[in-house]
């Protein structure tokens, strides 16, 4: 299966490229994210990070403004301060992923890519935890005493494994995919660099040209689906008369 570093997904634009650092429960994914980070950084590069919160997560507490603007009702809270800032929103995924354990039905959680699209910008890599169901690259952690197997394989996009275990006979050695020692990692950052980021072209801030809501939901437009509507609609526009050379143009349909 061919890997995904999230880049080049479309002719003439640089998407954000994503790993995710993938492993059992407690095998120690957050902590090796916490670790590879800095020397990333040092080196100048702007890190985006993405953990999904199975059971939930509370930004704000009881009794603070913003709580009280979730509690009366608002859908949406920004937070502001000089240096940073927060967004509480609800969230409607545009596609379902299958249940955790399989079976049928759908679950209700963002995909990376949604993720990426509708929050984060501006940055040179995402570093996922979890989401190996995703089609994006992945960096097993397996531990002694955590784990004898991997969870994924090459056609999974696994493309490393961070261990403490010694090479040699082990179900957790593939043909073709490095195991570098989770004890260096620094060495497991200098992997990340040299396949996402050495040599290669920032993303650069994009200015969506099109927007689109139904039923007062926003949907996810590619951009160069952006391109060819906001480039037909003008063009349409610009035959009526009074649309000769229209700089905004907002249409709303009702059935």
């Amino acid at each position: 299966m061919g890997g995904d570093t999230g880049e080049g997904e479309f002719k003439g634009t640089t998407m954000i490229p994503i790993v995710s650092i993938v492993g059992k429960s407690n095998s120690g994914k957050t902590t090796l994210i916490e670790k590879v980070i800095p020397f990333l950084t040092k080196k100048g590069y702007r890190i985006a990070t993405i953990k999904h919160c199975a059971h939930g997560f509370e930004m704000d507490k009881e009794g603070k403004d913003t709580w009280k603007h979730k509690k009366a009702g608002a859908k949406a809270i920004v937070a502001v301060s000089d240096k940073k800032l927060a967004l509480i929103t609800d969230i409607t995924p545009s596609r379902t992923l299958p249940p955790r354990g399989g079976g049928k039905g759908g679950g209700d959680r963002l995909k990376l890519e949604e993720i990426r699209e509708r929050f984060i910008d501006d940055v040179d890599l995402i570093i996922a935890e979890g989401y190996k169901t995703e089609r994006y690259q992945k960096i097993e952690v397996i531990r002694n005493g955590n784990s004898k197997k991997l969870l994924c394989t090459r056609d999974d996009n696994l493309i490393a494994v961070a261990s403490d275990k010694k090479g040699g006979r082990g179900d957790f050695l593939l043909k073709g995919v490095p195991l570098i020692d989770i004890n260096k990692p620094k060495d497991v950052a200098r992997f990340i660099e040299n396949r996402f980021l050495k040599n290669k072209k920032r993303p650069s801030i994009r200015k969506e040209k099109a927007y689109l809501f139904v039923n007062g939901r926003r949907l996810i437009i590619k951009p160069f689906v952006q391109e060819w509507f906001a480039k037909s609609i003008k063009a349409m526009v610009s035959t009526l008369r009074g649309g000769e050379k229209p700089k905004r143009i907002d249409i709303s349909i009702e059935d």
